[in-house]
């Protein structure tokens, strides 16, 4: 009876902390099954396209105004002067013709390799990769009455209501790397420390 109890004072906690991480990093036990093993669920991967698609469009719709408001009145300002419907001295009157022209080729670049951006290509290889997910330790520490601050390689996670009486174990992190400084958790769990990871 009492070695029942035991392990209901170990389980629940856990349980409670899991779900905790798993409104935290938004993931499903079938996400973490697979981050286990170190792949991305079907789920995540999903979320990574629509993330690439996202930039891509910011990028377009940014430069395409950008090309609009800016690059499109200095071409209609160069061919109004080719055809002989401004004085060249109308050139100084509005602003010039050379600014304009390297703002549209500015623009332009931008068109060309925005969506190509190292974040963007970091994202398709962390797609192309079998086995992107990897894991490492958080450090949790207590942080005010009722606020926990779980840490890892400089990102820092406020957790709120985490249960009281946790077993001896650890919290791990899966991350892909998507930036050099900033890698993206995908899920974590609480591991009791006489139970190893699955992965390498």
């Amino acid at each position: 009876m009492r070695r029942e109890q035991g392990a209901a004072a170990t389980v629940e906690p856990v349980r409670a902390l899991t779900a905790l991480l798993a409104k935290e990093f938004h993931f499903t036990q079938a996400d973490l099954e697979e981050n286990q093993l170190g792949r991305l669920s079907h789920r995540q991967r999903r979320r990574l396209v629509r993330r690439i698609v996202y930039h891509a469009l910011v990028w377009t719709a940014g430069g395409l105004i950008a090309l609009t408001v800016f690059a499109l009145p200095t071409v209609l300002f160069f061919v109004r002067l080719v055809r002989g419907e401004l004085e060249t001295s109308t050139m100084e009157t509005e602003g010039g013709l050379f600014p304009g022209v390297v703002f549209a080729v500015i623009v332009l670049f931008i068109l060309a390799v925005g969506p190509f951006d190292s974040r963007m290509a970091e994202f398709v290889h962390v797609l192309r990769d079998p086995a992107p997910v990897k894991h490492a330790i958080g450090e949790m520490a207590r942080e005010g009455e009722n606020t926990h601050v779980l840490k890892m390689s400089g990102l820092a996670f406020a957790l709120k209501k985490v249960p009281p009486l946790l077993p001896a174990g650890d919290c791990l992190l899966y991350y892909v790397n998507v930036s050099a400084h900033r890698p993206m958790v995908v899920s974590a769990e609480f591991r009791l420390w006489d139970a190893e990871p699955e992965m390498s």
